[in-house]
């Protein structure tokens, strides 16, 4: 299976390196993050991630969550960066599947797209021309399974699993620290990890948030 690491260091020479020890280690690609700099301009992003894939010997992908991050790139400016930097060619956008339509169209399908929200209108982003999902853990056995049916043309089919699904991913993706707090607790439950001990800070859960959790989950057994 293809590998990705997620890229989060705070310069360019933390990046390029994580890059370099990524390939080292058998990745096929890598995804950056934007440096953690309030009120960046479009500007200086693009050129931070040109001067990091500039230096990166792998294909280069792009984590844009403006609405969670506060900063991040318009569709413009990832065809521009593009166009100066071929090999930054992945997209993972977090933003409706109106949103990832508007990007496919106004960057020319240069880039290969996928999503993350959790899986939050996971058939339509498929529609919009996402090439997959990358959603958190908890449920992601199911999410594959629907992603797999939609592949076989069995769109119908790939729609009710995705409704049957969708209370639970709509009371995880609340926001994100919630989505921590509880997806957190599924994934261990699934995996039969034992109690969950919270890095903090973080959203402490609450008797009634999880029978919430409990009720969603219930047709979901151990991976």
């Amino acid at each position: 299976m293809p590998v990705s690491f997620t890229i989060a260091e705070n310069s360019i020479d933390g990046q390029a390196a994580m890059a370099a020890l990524s390939a080292d280690l058998g990745a096929d690609w890598v995804v950056l993050q934007p440096p953690p700099v309030r009120g960046a301009s479009e500007a200086e992003l693009v050129a931070f991630y040109g001067a990091v894939a500039e230096r990166s010997p792998l294909p280069v992908g792009i984590q844009n969550a403006p609405e969670n991050i506060g900063i991040g790139v318009s569709n413009a400016g990832f065809a521009e960066l593009n166009r100066r930097h071929a090999n930054v060619s992945i997209l993972k956008a977090e933003g409706p599947a109106t949103y990832i339509a508007g990007l496919q169209e106004q960057t020319g399908g240069v880039f290969t797209i996928f999503n993350g929200r959790n899986g939050l209108e996971l058939t339509d982003n498929f529609r919009a021309g996402c090439a997959g999902m990358i959603p958190g853990v908890d449920a992601c056995d199911r999410q594959v399974a629907i992603y797999e049916l939609f592949r076989e043309g069995r769109e119908d089919e790939a729609d009710e699993a995705y409704g049957r699904l969708l209370p639970l991913l709509l009371f995880l993706m609340i926001g994100i620290d919630h989505l921590l707090c509880y997806g957190k607790r599924l994934t261990a439950r699934r995996l039969d990890l034992g109690p969950v001990h919270d890095r903090t800070p973080a959203l402490p859960p609450t008797p009634y948030g999880l029978s919430v959790m409990e009720r969603w989950s219930r047709e979901l057994a151990p991976f």
